[in-house]
């Protein structure tokens, strides 16, 4: 940590006199700060990653190492014998080496938020006799019948993105931006793409495609393996965006084709290639898109392997219209299925499913809240299944025996996740199979035979039991307990339950908010408040379900904290009204609702000290933070602002024009949603902490910032991380003093 050198004056009005000092509630055994980062895991050795095999007889998942809670490997569940042993141990086929992550590789696991090292992804393939794995660069295969490991790549290259073909025959995977295939038959690989490079990568889905899309993949089977579909990717218009990657023992300039909003998108074509021909460059299809400033947001063969077709949809640049194609590789025409409209914007999903070439089942907002539609590939007539003031959040599964779907969704309550099955007849009821207030993370085959249940609290992470389809429990495959033994079992008694509740805006809109008191909470005695936020689209900090975050929060309410949660207007899962409430208003909605709701509460309650309010919040939740600091900044006394975006025209297209549309058409809005326009004003002790290699919100965004309160006077701390990326987690030491500072900062403030 260090002070900004060159400011002058400090315009702290409220701060000079100080309420009781926080002291840490006295307790046997409270949770220490240096213990969430340390091993065994304190959510328990749950598995990650799970997947369930083709027939149903495994289970397998990814497991923290023993003794390196950040190393990952291979586990298998015999759903028979109920018995898990390791598969694959990462060490052993690094051979104590240190595991080596390519540039491209490195910044695929960022965009995916994959922060673990060794064995990270996975893949059975279909017929369940082989298990695709890459670690290291290469790729292997766990081969079931004979349980030994073989290794198909040996290369100075890096491979990335492995996947079996549908009939197992084939892996194909990315190297030099080009798309490889390896025949497991005959054991030889050959090229499919020639013309990739650098800036024009084949096979590779591009940044917004994998940082706003949620579209990670380049390339698609067929379901006959007669033909690859592969994107190019020509990302040659996109401007280049200087920026320093600074690490603790050099720095490396890095020219990053980053497209801000307003700017050029890269150029993204789909081309399909034959399989038969690979080897030696050959003339692709290309599939015929609409319009040229677009995105590709889904791509998905059909079922069947008699002529194959390929869907698509094309999202319009301002987000406002999405468009659902299919493409016949025999005529080599493309048809329109059916568009969806949205004076805001379209979200994009990827959880549909093809009952077979004819029928869709698809996640619309036609009614106002996300629904399931059943939909004609032929007319592209739509038929409603669910309906109703309640969310659909994941469409699951669709059996064709029982003709049920399987979907999650909010329907019992706005803070859980439940499991529901429905018939495809329009009007009947949903019938809930899961059971047990909370968050129900459910996990099904395409095939479902039963389900796999991750059920959690806000009190202990989940565990997780496997279901037959009507609910009755079948089998444990991570009981997770918190009883003896158990990581966190030795720190329980000092945590606090978190309390739930509601309140509503001067417009009468409900918002849902929790809290977390001191373990020893006196109702007599005041209390120091600090609000951790997100606030941003996309995200719900208030369920009944676990979050990692918990463990932090236990620990700030230790220090004689209370901790508030709550969720704005504009956040998911309760309609489209309430969601587009961001549409044009960033910085002025959540900015009103966080602030009246920590008002609300302290004035209710005279145990929350109005005097001592800090907030806290990392990305949208750092922007967040700052503008609430310099819009109320009589209300906060600190804050701590993570890896902030501080003007909105330096970050991405697809994410800042679906919500601000572009800069040079809303020259206003950029103005009252950019953090310089307000940050004057602050006054609350600020700490701003930023990885100083991110490369999603850049380090020149708190640049921006520190010149800004330098200029104006405004004394302020900030801890630059040196080779961060933006979670700032990929060192153990850097995720410890990140939270060390952050809770050093509100105990010296607050």
């Amino acid at each position: 940590m260090f002070r900004a050198l060159s400011a002058t004056t400090l315009l702290f009005t409220n701060l000079a006199c100080h309420s009781q000092k926080v002291e840490p509630t006295d307790l046997k055994n409270p949770l220490p700060l240096k213990r969430l980062i340390e091993s065994p895991d304190l959510e328990g050795s749950r598995p990650k990653n799970i997947k369930i095999s083709p027939d149903g007889s495994h289970l397998t998942f990814l497991k923290p190492n023993k003794d390196d809670q950040k190393t990952l490997d291979l586990w298998t569940f015999d759903t028979k014998s109920g018995q898990a042993e390791p598969l694959v141990e990462s060490q052993v086929l690094l051979k104590g080496k240190q595991e080596v992550v390519s540039e491209e590789e490195r910044a695929r696991r960022e965009r995916k938020r994959i922060q673990n090292n060794g064995i990270v992804e996975y893949q059975w393939s279909k017929q369940g006799n082989q298990i695709l794995f890459p670690i290291n660069g290469d790729l292997f295969l766990y081969q079931l019948e004979k349980k030994k490991v073989v290794q198909i790549t040996n290369s100075k290259e890096y491979e990335i993105d492995p996947r079996f073909s549908p009939k197992g025959h084939f892996v194909s995977f990315i190297r030099n931006y080009n798309v490889f295939i390896f025949d497991v038959r005959t054991q030889t690989e050959k090229q499919v793409t020639f013309a990739g490079q650098e800036d024009a990568p084949m096979g590779v889905a591009e940044f917004i495609a994998q940082e706003e899309m949620g579209r990670y993949r380049g390339y698609w089977w067929s379901p006959d393996e007669s033909y690859l579909a592969i994107t190019r990717v020509d990302n040659r218009p996109v401007a280049k965006t200087e920026r320093f990657e600074i690490y603790a023992d050099s720095v490396r300039l890095v020219q990053q084709r980053y497209p801000k909003t307003g700017a050029t998108n890269a150029s993204v074509q789909i081309q399909i290639f034959k399989t038969q021909n690979a080897g030696r460059p050959q003339k692709a299809m290309t599939v015929p898109l609409s319009g040229s400033d677009h995105y590709i947001p889904q791509v998905k063969w059909l079922p069947g392997t008699d002529k194959p077709k390929l869907s698509y949809s094309v999202q319009s640049r301002d987000q406002k219209k999405l468009e659902f194609y299919i493409f016949d590789t025999t005529t080599r025409k493309m048809r329109l299925v059916f568009t969806e409209q949205d004076p805001a914007w379209v979200n994009i999903r990827h959880d549909y499913v093809f009952i077979d070439d004819q029928t869709l089942l698809w996640v619309g907002e036609d009614s106002g809240f996300p629904h399931i539609q059943k939909i004609n590939l032929t007319s592209g007539a739509k038929q409603s299944i669910t309906q109703g003031l309640w969310a659909v959040k994941t469409l699951l599964a669709y059996d064709k025996k029982t003709q049920q779907v399987y979907f999650t969704a909010n329907k019992t309550s706005s803070l859980e996740n439940q499991l529901f099955s429905s018939p495809l007849t329009p009007g009947d009821p949903p019938k809930q199979i899961s059971q047990g207030e909370g968050y129900h993370k459910i996990m099904m085959a395409k095939k479902p035979k039963f389900y796999l249940d991750n059920h959690s609290t806000p009190e202990a992470p989940g565990s997780l039991r496997a279901h037959d389809l009507t609910g009755k429990p079948l089998f444990d495959v991570h009981q997770n307990k918190i009883e003896s033994g158990h990581p966190l079992a030795p720190y329980q008694s000092s945590f606090s339950a978190w309390e739930f509740g509601r309140l509503k805006t001067r417009e009468g809109v409900t918002l849902f908010y929790k809290w977390l008191k001191p373990p020893s909470f006196n109702n007599g005695q005041s209390y120091p408040v600090i609000q951790y936020i997100y606030g941003g689209p996309g995200v719900q900090l208030v369920t009944k379900g676990w979050s990692r975050q918990n463990l932090f929060h236990q620990i700030l309410a230790q220090n004689g904290f209370i901790v508030v949660v709550a969720d704005n207007q504009g956040t998911p899962n309760r309609g489209r009204e309430f969601e587009r409430r961001y549409h044009l208003n960033f910085g002025r909605i959540e900015v009103q609702d966080q602030s009246a709701l920590i008002k609300q509460l302290t004035e209710k309650y005279s145990f929350m000290d109005q005097q001592r309010i800090g907030v806290f919040g990392h990305s949208y939740g750092g922007y967040l933070t700052l503008m609430l600091m310099s819009q109320h900044p009589d209300l906060y006394k600190a804050g701590v602002s993570g890896a902030p975006v501080v003007d909105w025209s330096l970050y991405d297209t697809h994410y800042t024009e679906r919500y601000l549309g572009k800069p040079q058409d809303q020259e206003t809005t950029y103005q009252q949603a950019n953090v310089l326009t307000h940050v004057k004003q602050l006054k609350g002790k600020l700490l701003v902490a930023h990885g100083m290699a991110d490369d999603n919100v850049l380090f020149s965004h708190s640049l921006m910032l520190y010149s800004t309160l330098q200029e104006a006077g405004l004394l302020f701390d900030t801890n630059a991380y040196p080779g961060a990326k933006h979670g700032i987690r990929q060192k153990k030491s850097w995720q410890h003093h990140y939270q060390k500072s952050i809770l050093n900062h509100f105990k010296e403030n607050l």
